[in-house]
Protein backbone atom coordinates (compact mmCIF):
# COMPACT_ATOMS: atom_id res chain seq x y z
CA UNK A 1 0.00 0.00 0.00
CA UNK A 2 1.45 3.33 -1.04
CA UNK A 3 2.47 5.67 1.70
CA UNK A 4 2.83 2.92 4.14
CA UNK A 5 6.31 1.61 4.93
CA UNK A 6 6.30 -1.74 6.61
CA UNK A 7 8.16 -1.90 9.83
CA UNK A 8 11.52 -3.64 9.50
CA UNK A 9 11.88 -7.06 11.05
CA UNK A 10 14.33 -7.26 13.89
CA UNK A 11 17.64 -8.83 12.92
CA UNK A 12 18.24 -12.30 14.27
CA UNK A 13 20.93 -12.45 16.88
CA UNK A 14 22.56 -15.82 16.76
CA UNK A 15 24.07 -15.20 20.17
CA UNK A 16 20.74 -14.50 21.77
CA UNK A 17 20.16 -18.16 22.51
CA UNK A 18 23.49 -18.49 24.25
CA UNK A 19 23.84 -15.05 25.76
CA UNK A 20 20.42 -13.50 26.46
CA UNK A 21 20.65 -9.85 27.28
CA UNK A 22 21.29 -8.97 30.87
CA UNK A 23 21.73 -12.46 32.30
CA UNK A 24 23.00 -14.59 29.45
CA UNK A 25 26.73 -14.04 30.10
CA UNK A 26 26.74 -14.79 33.83
CA UNK A 27 24.55 -17.90 33.47
CA UNK A 28 26.67 -19.38 30.69
CA UNK A 29 29.91 -18.55 32.47
CA UNK A 30 28.65 -20.16 35.62
CA UNK A 31 27.61 -23.25 33.66
CA UNK A 32 31.06 -23.44 32.02
CA UNK A 33 32.88 -23.07 35.34
CA UNK A 34 30.65 -25.67 36.93
CA UNK A 35 31.42 -28.20 34.20
CA UNK A 36 35.15 -27.42 34.36
CA UNK A 37 35.24 -27.61 38.15
CA UNK A 38 33.30 -30.85 38.11
CA UNK A 39 35.77 -32.38 35.68
CA UNK A 40 38.79 -31.49 37.83
CA UNK A 41 37.01 -32.33 41.05
CA UNK A 42 35.90 -35.65 39.66
CA UNK A 43 39.46 -36.65 38.79
CA UNK A 44 40.77 -35.46 42.14
CA UNK A 45 38.03 -37.24 44.06
CA UNK A 46 38.69 -40.43 42.17
CA UNK A 47 42.37 -40.17 43.05
CA UNK A 48 41.74 -39.34 46.70
CA UNK A 49 39.07 -42.01 47.16
CA UNK A 50 41.43 -44.88 46.27
CA UNK A 51 41.45 -46.78 49.54
CA UNK A 52 43.96 -49.34 50.78
CA UNK A 53 43.40 -52.87 49.59
CA UNK A 54 42.51 -56.09 51.42
CA UNK A 55 40.63 -54.47 54.31
CA UNK A 56 39.54 -57.88 55.67
CA UNK A 57 41.30 -61.07 56.71
CA UNK A 58 38.92 -64.00 56.23
CA UNK A 59 39.29 -67.49 57.70
CA UNK A 60 37.34 -70.49 56.43
CA UNK A 61 36.80 -73.22 59.05
CA UNK A 62 36.41 -76.60 57.36
CA UNK A 63 34.71 -79.67 58.74
CA UNK A 64 36.73 -81.62 61.28
CA UNK A 65 37.86 -85.16 60.53
CA UNK A 66 35.91 -87.46 62.86
CA UNK A 67 36.52 -90.76 61.08
CA UNK A 68 38.54 -92.03 64.05
CA UNK A 69 35.57 -91.56 66.42
CA UNK A 70 32.77 -94.06 66.90
CA UNK A 71 29.51 -93.10 65.12
CA UNK A 72 27.73 -92.02 68.30
CA UNK A 73 30.48 -89.43 69.00
CA UNK A 74 31.00 -88.04 65.53
CA UNK A 75 28.66 -85.15 66.34
CA UNK A 76 31.57 -83.70 68.33
CA UNK A 77 33.16 -82.54 65.05
CA UNK A 78 30.58 -79.83 64.16
CA UNK A 79 30.37 -78.94 67.84
CA UNK A 80 34.13 -78.31 68.06
CA UNK A 81 34.11 -76.35 64.79
CA UNK A 82 31.27 -74.10 65.97
CA UNK A 83 33.05 -73.60 69.29
CA UNK A 84 36.17 -72.31 67.51
CA UNK A 85 34.08 -70.05 65.26
CA UNK A 86 32.39 -68.60 68.33
CA UNK A 87 35.79 -68.00 69.95
CA UNK A 88 36.79 -65.88 66.94
CA UNK A 89 34.33 -63.24 68.13
CA UNK A 90 37.00 -62.04 70.54
CA UNK A 91 39.28 -61.16 67.62
CA UNK A 92 38.62 -57.76 66.08
CA UNK A 93 41.63 -57.11 63.85
CA UNK A 94 44.77 -58.82 62.65
CA UNK A 95 48.29 -57.38 62.57
CA UNK A 96 49.87 -58.34 59.26
CA UNK A 97 53.51 -59.47 59.25
CA UNK A 98 55.71 -57.87 56.61
CA UNK A 99 55.79 -61.03 54.46
CA UNK A 100 52.00 -61.10 54.29
CA UNK A 101 51.86 -57.38 53.49
CA UNK A 102 54.34 -57.86 50.64
CA UNK A 103 52.31 -60.80 49.29
CA UNK A 104 49.09 -58.82 49.03
CA UNK A 105 50.92 -55.81 47.64
CA UNK A 106 52.40 -57.98 44.88
CA UNK A 107 49.01 -59.60 44.27
CA UNK A 108 47.36 -56.19 43.84
CA UNK A 109 50.09 -55.08 41.46
CA UNK A 110 49.77 -58.31 39.48
CA UNK A 111 46.02 -57.73 39.18
CA UNK A 112 46.51 -54.20 37.86
CA UNK A 113 49.22 -55.39 35.51
CA UNK A 114 47.02 -58.22 34.23
CA UNK A 115 44.05 -55.92 33.65
CA UNK A 116 46.17 -53.34 31.83
CA UNK A 117 47.83 -56.11 29.80
CA UNK A 118 44.49 -57.52 28.69
CA UNK A 119 43.34 -54.10 27.47
CA UNK A 120 46.60 -53.57 25.62
CA UNK A 121 46.48 -57.03 24.03
CA UNK A 122 42.87 -56.55 22.91
CA UNK A 123 43.69 -53.21 21.31
CA UNK A 124 46.71 -54.69 19.51
CA UNK A 125 44.54 -57.54 18.21
CA UNK A 126 42.06 -54.96 16.95
CA UNK A 127 44.88 -53.20 15.10
CA UNK A 128 46.09 -56.46 13.57
CA UNK A 129 42.56 -57.32 12.35
CA UNK A 130 42.09 -53.91 10.75
CA UNK A 131 43.89 -54.89 7.56
CA UNK A 132 41.43 -57.73 6.92
CA UNK A 133 38.31 -55.50 7.03
CA UNK A 134 38.74 -54.33 3.42
CA UNK A 135 38.26 -50.64 4.13
CA UNK A 136 39.34 -47.93 1.73
CA UNK A 137 42.92 -46.77 1.97
CA UNK A 138 42.11 -43.44 3.57
CA UNK A 139 39.74 -45.04 6.09
CA UNK A 140 42.31 -47.72 6.93
CA UNK A 141 45.02 -45.14 7.60
CA UNK A 142 42.68 -43.00 9.70
CA UNK A 143 41.56 -45.96 11.82
CA UNK A 144 45.15 -47.22 12.12
CA UNK A 145 46.37 -43.84 13.38
CA UNK A 146 43.57 -43.75 15.96
CA UNK A 147 44.39 -47.27 17.18
CA UNK A 148 48.11 -46.48 17.36
CA UNK A 149 47.31 -43.50 19.59
CA UNK A 150 45.13 -45.62 21.85
CA UNK A 151 47.80 -48.35 22.03
CA UNK A 152 50.39 -45.77 23.00
CA UNK A 153 48.18 -44.57 25.86
CA UNK A 154 47.58 -48.14 27.04
CA UNK A 155 51.32 -48.83 27.00
CA UNK A 156 51.84 -45.79 29.22
CA UNK A 157 49.13 -47.05 31.57
CA UNK A 158 50.83 -50.45 31.68
CA UNK A 159 54.13 -48.80 32.70
CA UNK A 160 52.36 -46.80 35.40
CA UNK A 161 51.15 -50.02 37.05
CA UNK A 162 54.78 -50.98 37.69
CA UNK A 163 55.48 -47.74 39.56
CA UNK A 164 52.12 -47.14 41.20
CA UNK A 165 52.19 -46.86 44.98
CA UNK A 166 49.78 -49.53 46.21
CA UNK A 167 48.71 -49.64 49.82
CA UNK A 168 47.48 -52.66 51.75
CA UNK A 169 45.64 -52.40 55.07
CA UNK A 170 48.16 -53.10 57.83
CA UNK A 171 45.51 -54.12 60.40
CA UNK A 172 42.60 -55.67 58.48
CA UNK A 173 39.27 -56.55 60.06
CA UNK A 174 39.13 -60.22 61.06
CA UNK A 175 36.14 -62.33 60.10
CA UNK A 176 35.04 -65.81 59.01
CA UNK A 177 33.23 -66.86 55.85
CA UNK A 178 29.47 -66.47 55.43
CA UNK A 179 29.07 -70.28 55.44
CA UNK A 180 30.81 -70.51 58.82
CA UNK A 181 28.57 -67.79 60.23
CA UNK A 182 25.58 -69.88 59.14
CA UNK A 183 27.00 -73.06 60.67
CA UNK A 184 28.12 -74.61 57.37
CA UNK A 185 31.51 -76.31 57.33
CA UNK A 186 32.77 -77.59 53.99
CA UNK A 187 35.01 -80.67 53.75
CA UNK A 188 38.72 -79.83 53.94
CA UNK A 189 40.68 -79.83 50.67
CA UNK A 190 42.86 -82.70 49.54
CA UNK A 191 46.61 -82.44 49.92
CA UNK A 192 48.03 -80.02 47.37
CA UNK A 193 44.71 -78.22 46.84
CA UNK A 194 44.83 -75.98 49.91
CA UNK A 195 45.61 -72.77 48.04
CA UNK A 196 42.81 -73.31 45.51
CA UNK A 197 40.44 -73.96 48.41
CA UNK A 198 41.29 -70.52 49.82
CA UNK A 199 40.76 -68.95 46.39
CA UNK A 200 37.37 -70.63 45.98
CA UNK A 201 36.26 -69.58 49.45
CA UNK A 202 37.67 -66.05 48.98
CA UNK A 203 39.53 -66.60 52.23
CA UNK A 204 43.01 -65.65 53.38
CA UNK A 205 43.38 -68.81 55.45
CA UNK A 206 41.51 -71.93 56.43
CA UNK A 207 41.40 -73.99 59.59
CA UNK A 208 41.09 -77.75 59.67
CA UNK A 209 41.22 -80.28 62.47
CA UNK A 210 40.72 -83.88 63.54
CA UNK A 211 39.27 -85.66 66.59
CA UNK A 212 40.07 -89.12 67.91
CA UNK A 213 39.72 -91.15 71.11
CA UNK A 214 42.59 -91.44 73.54
CA UNK A 215 41.99 -93.74 76.55
CA UNK A 216 38.43 -92.56 77.09
CA UNK A 217 39.26 -88.92 76.33
CA UNK A 218 38.99 -86.83 73.18
CA UNK A 219 42.18 -85.81 71.39
CA UNK A 220 41.77 -82.77 69.12
CA UNK A 221 44.38 -81.32 66.76
CA UNK A 222 44.08 -78.25 64.52
CA UNK A 223 46.11 -76.76 61.66
CA UNK A 224 45.96 -73.27 60.15
CA UNK A 225 46.86 -72.78 56.48
CA UNK A 226 47.60 -69.27 55.17
CA UNK A 227 47.35 -68.35 51.50
CA UNK A 228 50.24 -65.87 51.56
CA UNK A 229 52.71 -68.51 52.77
CA UNK A 230 51.02 -71.42 50.92
CA UNK A 231 51.74 -73.66 53.90
CA UNK A 232 50.38 -74.68 57.29
CA UNK A 233 51.79 -72.06 59.63
CA UNK A 234 50.28 -73.13 62.92
CA UNK A 235 49.52 -76.44 64.59
CA UNK A 236 48.14 -77.11 68.05
CA UNK A 237 46.45 -79.90 70.00
CA UNK A 238 44.58 -80.56 73.22
CA UNK A 239 43.00 -83.45 75.09
CA UNK A 240 39.84 -83.31 77.20
CA UNK A 241 37.04 -85.41 78.62
CA UNK A 242 33.47 -85.25 77.41
CA UNK A 243 32.42 -83.49 80.60
CA UNK A 244 35.05 -80.76 80.11
CA UNK A 245 34.68 -80.19 76.37
CA UNK A 246 34.05 -76.47 76.84
CA UNK A 247 37.02 -75.96 79.16
CA UNK A 248 39.16 -78.24 77.03
CA UNK A 249 38.71 -76.20 73.89
CA UNK A 250 38.88 -72.82 75.64
CA UNK A 251 42.64 -72.91 76.16
CA UNK A 252 43.20 -74.08 72.58
CA UNK A 253 40.90 -71.35 71.28
CA UNK A 254 42.79 -68.68 73.24
CA UNK A 255 46.10 -69.61 71.64
CA UNK A 256 44.48 -69.82 68.21
CA UNK A 257 42.95 -66.37 68.57
CA UNK A 258 46.34 -64.92 69.48
CA UNK A 259 47.80 -66.45 66.32
CA UNK A 260 45.11 -65.21 63.92
CA UNK A 261 45.27 -61.76 65.56
CA UNK A 262 49.03 -61.64 65.03
CA UNK A 263 49.77 -61.06 68.73
CA UNK A 264 51.03 -64.51 69.78
CA UNK A 265 54.67 -64.59 70.88
CA UNK A 266 57.19 -65.76 68.33
CA UNK A 267 60.08 -68.14 68.88
CA UNK A 268 63.64 -68.01 67.57
CA UNK A 269 66.43 -70.59 67.52
CA UNK A 270 69.88 -69.66 66.23
CA UNK A 271 72.79 -72.04 65.67
CA UNK A 272 76.15 -70.57 64.66
CA UNK A 273 79.59 -71.79 63.72
CA UNK A 274 82.18 -71.63 65.21
CA UNK A 275 80.76 -72.97 68.46
CA UNK A 276 82.17 -70.11 70.55
CA UNK A 277 80.50 -67.40 68.44
CA UNK A 278 78.57 -64.74 70.35
CA UNK A 279 74.89 -64.41 69.35
CA UNK A 280 73.06 -61.15 70.01
CA UNK A 281 69.28 -60.93 69.54
CA UNK A 282 68.06 -57.36 69.66
CA UNK A 283 71.36 -56.14 71.23
CA UNK A 284 71.01 -58.73 74.01
CA UNK A 285 73.43 -61.64 74.39
CA UNK A 286 71.35 -64.78 73.77
CA UNK A 287 74.11 -67.40 73.86
CA UNK A 288 77.37 -68.70 72.40
CA UNK A 289 77.17 -71.11 69.50
CA UNK A 290 73.46 -71.75 70.05
CA UNK A 291 70.56 -69.92 71.67
CA UNK A 292 68.17 -72.82 72.03
CA UNK A 293 64.52 -71.84 71.57
CA UNK A 294 63.80 -68.37 72.94
CA UNK A 295 60.53 -66.43 72.86
CA UNK A 296 60.37 -62.96 71.35
CA UNK A 297 57.67 -60.50 70.44
CA UNK A 298 56.50 -60.74 66.79
CA UNK A 299 58.04 -58.38 64.27
CA UNK A 300 61.51 -57.65 62.96
CA UNK A 301 64.50 -58.23 65.24
CA UNK A 302 68.21 -57.66 64.54
CA UNK A 303 70.40 -60.73 64.94
CA UNK A 304 74.18 -60.26 65.14
CA UNK A 305 76.79 -63.02 65.32
CA UNK A 306 80.51 -62.46 65.78
CA UNK A 307 83.58 -64.47 66.73
CA UNK A 308 87.31 -63.92 66.90
CA UNK A 309 89.10 -64.28 63.54
CA UNK A 310 85.75 -64.47 61.71
CA UNK A 311 83.61 -62.00 59.80
CA UNK A 312 80.66 -60.51 61.70
CA UNK A 313 77.17 -61.27 60.36
CA UNK A 314 74.26 -58.92 61.12
CA UNK A 315 70.81 -59.34 59.59
CA UNK A 316 67.16 -58.41 60.30
CA UNK A 317 64.89 -61.40 60.93
CA UNK A 318 61.11 -61.34 60.60
CA UNK A 319 59.46 -63.27 63.47
CA UNK A 320 55.85 -64.25 62.61
CA UNK A 321 53.44 -64.55 65.51
CA UNK A 322 53.11 -68.06 66.92
CA UNK A 323 55.89 -69.50 64.75
CA UNK A 324 59.38 -70.86 65.35
CA UNK A 325 62.08 -69.31 63.16
CA UNK A 326 65.31 -71.31 62.93
CA UNK A 327 68.62 -69.89 61.70
CA UNK A 328 71.83 -71.75 60.96
CA UNK A 329 74.73 -69.43 60.17
CA UNK A 330 78.36 -70.26 59.52
CA UNK A 331 80.68 -67.28 59.90
CA UNK A 332 83.32 -66.98 57.17
CA UNK A 333 86.92 -66.72 58.43
CA UNK A 334 88.43 -63.25 58.45
CA UNK A 335 90.72 -62.58 55.53
CA UNK A 336 94.31 -62.42 56.85
CA UNK A 337 97.61 -61.32 55.41
CA UNK A 338 101.17 -62.48 56.16
CA UNK A 339 103.70 -59.98 57.52
CA UNK A 340 107.44 -60.55 57.65
CA UNK A 341 109.27 -59.23 60.73
CA UNK A 342 113.03 -58.83 60.51
CA UNK A 343 115.75 -57.39 62.79
CA UNK A 344 118.86 -57.40 60.52
CA UNK A 345 121.43 -56.37 63.13
CA UNK A 346 120.20 -58.46 66.08
CA UNK A 347 118.74 -61.81 65.03
CA UNK A 348 116.86 -63.74 67.72
CA UNK A 349 115.11 -60.65 69.10
CA UNK A 350 111.75 -61.26 70.79
CA UNK A 351 108.68 -60.20 68.79
CA UNK A 352 105.42 -59.06 70.40
CA UNK A 353 102.21 -58.63 68.39
CA UNK A 354 100.30 -56.22 70.54
CA UNK A 355 101.12 -57.50 74.03
CA UNK A 356 101.40 -61.17 72.99
CA UNK A 357 104.80 -62.82 72.49
CA UNK A 358 104.74 -64.57 69.11
CA UNK A 359 108.34 -65.71 68.62
CA UNK A 360 111.82 -64.53 67.74
CA UNK A 361 112.93 -62.67 64.63
CA UNK A 362 113.10 -63.31 61.78
CA UNK A 363 109.57 -64.73 61.52
CA UNK A 364 106.24 -64.31 59.69
CA UNK A 365 103.09 -63.26 61.51
CA UNK A 366 99.49 -62.95 60.30
CA UNK A 367 97.02 -60.13 60.90
CA UNK A 368 93.43 -59.32 59.76
CA UNK A 369 93.46 -57.69 56.33
CA UNK A 370 92.80 -53.94 55.99
CA UNK A 371 93.31 -53.26 59.71
CA UNK A 372 95.91 -51.50 61.83
CA UNK A 373 98.27 -53.50 64.05
CA UNK A 374 101.15 -53.00 66.49
CA UNK A 375 104.44 -54.92 66.65
CA UNK A 376 107.28 -54.48 69.18
CA UNK A 377 110.69 -56.14 69.28
CA UNK A 378 113.06 -56.53 72.22
CA UNK A 379 116.73 -57.41 71.75
CA UNK A 380 118.66 -59.65 74.16
CA UNK A 381 120.36 -56.52 75.60
CA UNK A 382 116.89 -55.07 76.37
CA UNK A 383 116.76 -52.58 73.51
CA UNK A 384 113.28 -52.07 72.06
CA UNK A 385 111.55 -50.68 69.00
CA UNK A 386 107.88 -50.67 67.92
CA UNK A 387 105.94 -50.04 64.69
CA UNK A 388 102.28 -49.48 63.77
CA UNK A 389 101.30 -51.00 60.41
CA UNK A 390 98.26 -51.28 58.14
CA UNK A 391 97.67 -54.71 56.62
CA UNK A 392 95.53 -53.34 53.79
CA UNK A 393 96.57 -52.70 50.22
CA UNK A 394 97.85 -55.03 47.56
CA UNK A 395 101.37 -55.66 48.94
CA UNK A 396 101.72 -57.20 52.45
CA UNK A 397 103.85 -55.04 54.77
CA UNK A 398 107.45 -56.01 55.49
CA UNK A 399 108.53 -54.76 58.93
CA UNK A 400 112.27 -54.18 59.32
CA UNK A 401 113.62 -52.97 62.71
CA UNK A 402 117.03 -51.35 62.17
CA UNK A 403 117.46 -48.99 65.16
CA UNK A 404 116.50 -50.67 68.46
CA UNK A 405 116.95 -48.16 71.25
CA UNK A 406 117.88 -48.60 74.93
CA UNK A 407 114.90 -48.45 77.24
CA UNK A 408 114.47 -45.14 78.98
CA UNK A 409 115.99 -45.30 82.51
CA UNK A 410 113.53 -45.31 85.27
CA UNK A 411 112.90 -41.93 86.81
CA UNK A 412 114.35 -41.15 90.29
CA UNK A 413 111.78 -41.18 93.04
CA UNK A 414 113.13 -38.97 95.88
CA UNK A 415 109.92 -39.09 97.87
CA UNK A 416 109.96 -42.89 97.93
CA UNK A 417 113.65 -42.82 99.01
CA UNK A 418 112.92 -40.32 101.78
CA UNK A 419 109.97 -42.40 102.96
CA UNK A 420 111.99 -45.59 103.15
CA UNK A 421 114.85 -43.76 105.00
CA UNK A 422 112.42 -42.28 107.52
CA UNK A 423 110.74 -45.58 108.34
CA UNK A 424 114.16 -47.31 108.56
CA UNK A 425 115.46 -44.73 111.07
CA UNK A 426 112.26 -45.03 113.07
CA UNK A 427 112.80 -48.77 113.37
CA UNK A 428 116.38 -48.34 114.45
CA UNK A 429 115.36 -45.73 117.06
CA UNK A 430 112.74 -48.07 118.49
CA UNK A 431 115.24 -50.94 118.81
CA UNK A 432 117.99 -48.72 120.28
CA UNK A 433 115.63 -47.11 122.78
CA UNK A 434 114.33 -50.51 123.94
CA UNK A 435 117.85 -51.86 124.47
CA UNK A 436 118.90 -48.69 126.36
CA UNK A 437 115.93 -49.04 128.73
CA UNK A 438 116.80 -52.68 129.34
CA UNK A 439 120.48 -51.90 130.07
CA UNK A 440 119.49 -49.00 132.37
CA UNK A 441 117.25 -51.33 134.35
CA UNK A 442 120.09 -53.81 134.90
CA UNK A 443 122.45 -51.03 135.98
CA UNK A 444 119.84 -49.70 138.40
CA UNK A 445 119.63 -53.19 140.00
CA UNK A 446 123.37 -53.26 140.67
CA UNK A 447 123.26 -49.73 142.05
CA UNK A 448 120.44 -50.51 144.51
CA UNK A 449 122.20 -53.67 145.69
CA UNK A 450 125.49 -51.81 146.31
CA UNK A 451 123.79 -48.98 148.19
CA UNK A 452 121.82 -51.51 150.29
CA UNK A 453 125.07 -52.80 151.92
CA UNK A 454 126.21 -55.47 149.49
CA UNK A 455 129.52 -53.74 148.73
CA UNK A 456 131.46 -56.75 147.53
CA UNK A 457 134.19 -56.23 144.91
CA UNK A 458 132.27 -58.36 142.39
CA UNK A 459 129.11 -56.22 142.67
CA UNK A 460 131.18 -53.08 142.35
CA UNK A 461 133.06 -54.31 139.26
CA UNK A 462 129.90 -55.57 137.53
CA UNK A 463 128.02 -52.34 138.37
CA UNK A 464 130.78 -50.15 136.89
CA UNK A 465 130.90 -52.30 133.73
CA UNK A 466 127.16 -52.06 133.28
CA UNK A 467 127.41 -48.29 133.83
CA UNK A 468 129.81 -47.97 130.91
CA UNK A 469 127.58 -50.12 128.80
CA UNK A 470 124.56 -47.95 129.67
CA UNK A 471 126.50 -44.80 128.72
CA UNK A 472 127.44 -46.29 125.34
CA UNK A 473 123.84 -47.31 124.74
CA UNK A 474 122.61 -43.82 125.54
CA UNK A 475 125.12 -42.25 123.15
CA UNK A 476 124.13 -44.69 120.41
CA UNK A 477 120.42 -43.99 121.02
CA UNK A 478 121.13 -40.27 120.81
CA UNK A 479 122.83 -40.71 117.46
CA UNK A 480 119.94 -42.84 116.16
CA UNK A 481 117.47 -40.23 117.42
CA UNK A 482 119.40 -37.49 115.62
CA UNK A 483 119.32 -39.56 112.41
CA UNK A 484 115.55 -40.08 112.85
CA UNK A 485 114.99 -36.35 113.29
CA UNK A 486 117.07 -35.60 110.19
CA UNK A 487 115.21 -38.15 108.08
CA UNK A 488 111.84 -36.97 109.38
CA UNK A 489 112.59 -33.39 108.37
CA UNK A 490 113.85 -34.57 104.98
CA UNK A 491 110.71 -36.70 104.42
CA UNK A 492 108.38 -33.81 105.21
CA UNK A 493 110.38 -31.43 103.01
CA UNK A 494 110.43 -33.82 100.04
CA UNK A 495 106.73 -34.54 100.35
CA UNK A 496 105.87 -30.83 100.37
CA UNK A 497 108.24 -30.11 97.48
CA UNK A 498 106.73 -32.81 95.19
CA UNK A 499 103.13 -32.06 96.05
CA UNK A 500 100.89 -30.17 93.63
CA UNK A 501 100.37 -26.59 94.82
CA UNK A 502 96.81 -25.72 95.78
CA UNK A 503 95.05 -22.56 94.85
CA UNK A 504 94.50 -20.27 97.81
Amino acid sequence: MPGIIPAPKPAKNKGALLFPRGRGLPVSLALFLAVLTGAFAGGKTQEEQEEPRNPEWVVAVSAFDVSALPPYRQSLGPLAARSLVDSFNRVDRRIRPSAEYAYYEDSARSGLRSEAGKKLLAKRDQRDQLIFQGEAEWRYRTALAALEEEIKKLEEEFKVTEEKDLKVVVEPVFTVTADNKNGIFLPPPAEGEEYQFCVNQKADAFLTGALSEYYGRIYMSIRLYTAYSRSFQYEDRTIFSLEDITLGTEDLAGRLCAVVAGTAPAALAVTAEPEDAFILVGNTLAGRGSTGTVEHSPGTVQVEIFAENHETVSLPVELPAGELTELRISLPPTARTSIEVEVPNVPGSSVYQGSLFVGTAPLTITAPRAQYGYVKIETPDEKTESLVFNSGGGTPPHLVFRNPRTPRPSEDKPLETARRGYYGSWGRLWIAGSLTLLISGIYTGYEVAFNAGNQSPAIYTQGNTMGYIRLGAMVATGLVAADWIFRFIRYVYTANKDSVPRAK
